[in-house]
């Protein structure tokens, strides 16, 4: 025969004992044997077999076998398949029926052995393919528990109407139902294709953060998988023109215990610097934005847990979420849960008393909160100079989207530097603007002590909740400090401030 067929044999499992009892006098070959001819086939409750007649081997031989045996023979099977149909087809067409045994009127046909794909593909082919504004809006509007809820066909009943249709016997009507249900598993297998990808990138993602912080991805929204071309970073990466100092000329000689820095600010790192200390001993800060933070760095004596060591590298213990947003923002990033071991700490409390289990929830409540001055992550991406950032701004302008952040808080006006997240960066990429943010912005030096070339840190403005999503005013930059009285006395004021700003278009929905 022009097509080879192999077939694996595994008696033990499906082969029929019946048309096997003639060879237990004869050694069965280990391996694989090959396909002399497809003989006949037979539907029956385990979906159907085929009768098999093996080269070399006498018809008394013959096996009757499973779909699942059959190996490297898909070209056998479908010309079986077809000529089997045309039989059906003309013996109905000329009335001449043959009475079997089993009192059916003709043999049975086959399923079709080709891939489900390549059959819907045949039928698109014939009756037109699905819109995918159609897959999109059906995406849209279905939740994955929604989708499920919904009737569906078998999919031997799928099956069969892709082959009517493409014989072209079916009416518009079933061909219309054919393509509702066809929309679904379109939809469905989208769905299962982008959770898939969505979770590799979340494991991805997690791999490079060390789960500090714990990330997870959600899109219910549409059929858009992770970011073309972006790779996920923890730290900022330098364009080749672009050298950063990382030898702090200060450092202080504080004791390593978590308060001695604390405790000595008049001699600290930022007080050298010329600035006030920045935090509160719950390692929030106190100064308003505007001001720069000096953290201790590779120089100083004290340790890991000092209190002037928060931003650094990056690291928190909160747990967040990139997820697609519903009003055509793109991606944003939410708050899931924060400061887990306070909350295992909670968790111990035994609360049989009524009393007790109020004090609980509120604890817990409360420990849902960013508490506000709490670091929440920095904003990285690839440092550049000035000019190739006015360079790359005028493409993603007409592209329509932009991740560039200007280091401009020294000068707004003539800064040499800026970071774009659109190729690197971390989860602050996502975040997106409001006109009534909960993320402020901080100018933050730890070892590189150049004041065009601080770590951008975000901390919270005020208490964030739980599934919050994280915003910051992309526009806002206040170039004066101011404290902290101050900035809530322009808060009831917003008239009298005059900010520079770069007419973000805005879909934040704030009242401002």
């Amino acid at each position: 025969m022009s097509n080879v067929g192999l077939f694996l044999f595994r008696p033990h499992e499906t082969s029929s004992t019946e048309s096997l009892a003639g060879s237990e006098s004869l050694e069965v070959p280990e391996g694989e044997w090959e396909i002399e001819e497809i003989v006949d086939f037979e539907w029956d409750n385990s979906g159907g077999r085929y009768q098999m007649k093996w080269k070399d081997w006498d018809a008394e031989f013959n096996t009757w076998e499973f779909r699942s045996n059959l190996l490297h023979c898909d070209e056998e099977l479908l010309r079986f398949y077809r000529k089997r149909k045309e039989e059906a087809r003309a013996a109905l067409e000329n009335s001449k029926y043959v009475e079997l045994p089993t009192k059916k009127l003709v043999s049975d046909v086959p399923p079709d052995p080709r891939p489900f794909d390549v059959r819907v593909q045949e039928f698109y082919d014939v009756s037109g393919r699905l819109a995918e504004e159609d897959i999109l809006n059906e995406f849209q509007q279905q939740t994955l528990k929604c989708l499920h809820a919904k009737p569906r066909w078998r999919l031997g009943k799928v099956n069969k109407f892709i082959e009517d249709a493409v014989d072209g016997k079916l009416s518009d009507d079933e061909v219309k139902a054919l393509k509702n249900e066809l929309l679904l598993i379109e939809v469905d297998t989208k769905r299962k294709s982008l959770l898939t990808e969505i979770k590799k990138w979340e494991n991805h993602i997690n791999m490079i953060t060390g789960g500090r912080p714990k990330i997870t991805i959600e899109n219910e929204v549409d059929t858009s998988g992770p970011p073309i071309e972006f790779e996920f970073v923890n730290e900022n990466v330098f364009a080749n023109d672009v050298s950063i100092p990382t030898d702090s000329p200060l450092g202080c000689d504080c004791e390593t215990d978590r308060t001695s820095c604390f405790g000595r600010k008049s001699k600290c790192c930022a007080m050298k610097s010329g600035y006030q200390f920045a935090y509160t001993k719950c390692r929030r800060v106190k100064l308003s934005q505007g001001n720069p933070i000096y953290e201790c760095n590779s120089k100083c004596s004290c340790g890991p847990e000092c209190l002037n060591r928060v931003v650094q590298d990056g690291k928190s213990d909160h747990k967040l979420c990139i997820f697609r947003t519903s009003n055509g923002r793109g991606w944003g990033l939410k708050t899931l849960k924060v400061e887990t071991r306070s909350i295992e700490w909670c968790c111990l409390l035994v609360y049989s008393d009524l009393i007790l289990q109020t004090i609980f929830g509120y604890l817990f409540l409360i420990l849902q909160l960013i508490k506000r001055g709490t670091f929440v992550t920095l904003y990285v991406g690839e440092v550049i100079q000035s000019d190739e950032a006015e360079r790359r701004g005028k493409d993603y302008d007409e592209a329509g989207c932009t991740y560039l952040f200007d280091l401009d808080f020294i000068d707004q006006d003539n800064y040499p530097y800026s970071v774009d997240s659109t190729k690197y960066g971390n989860v602050a990429r996502f975040i997106n603007h409001s006109c009534s943010p909960n993320l402020g912005v901080y100018a933050v030096y730890v070892d590189c002590i150049n004041p065009n070339l601080p770590k951008l840190a975000m901390f919270a403005v005020r208490d964030i909740r739980r599934n919050e999503e994280l915003t910051f005013d992309y526009d806002l930059q206040l170039s004066e400090s101011k404290s902290q009285s101050e900035e809530e006395h322009e808060k009831e004021k917003v008239e009298k401030e005059t900010p520079a700003r770069k007419n973000t278009k805005c879909f934040c929905g704030a009242l401002v």
